[in-house]
């Protein structure tokens, strides 16, 4: 309940020991009989994004997960609206 989107970063580096906290924590996922079929291309440079993707052939990119340093640190939203929640009925 703590997560927030944050669309405005500093432009400060990302250090490496947070994007190895990122990757452990990819790394973490369950995958369906624990094959672990992933693997991370970590590019720190924006300018090279466009030829650090050119992959091997058979291998399709799932996403592209930009992270950065926020800007701000806001709050979290409260969301809870108990008029949305229905005991035992409708």
């Amino acid at each position: 309940m703590s997560r927030t989107s944050i669309r405005n970063f500093t432009g400060e580096p990302v250090s490496r020991e947070q994007l190895e906290t990122i990757l452990k924590a990819g790394m973490a996922a369950p995958s369906a009989m624990n094959v672990q079929p992933w693997r991370f291309v970590v590019v720190t440079e924006k300018e090279k994004i466009a030829q650090a993707l050119g992959i091997p052939e058979g291998v399709v990119p799932l996403c592209i997960i930009p992270v950065g340093i926020p800007a701000k640190d806001p709050a979290p939203k409260d969301k809870w609206k108990p008029e949305n929640i229905h005991w035992e009925q409708w």
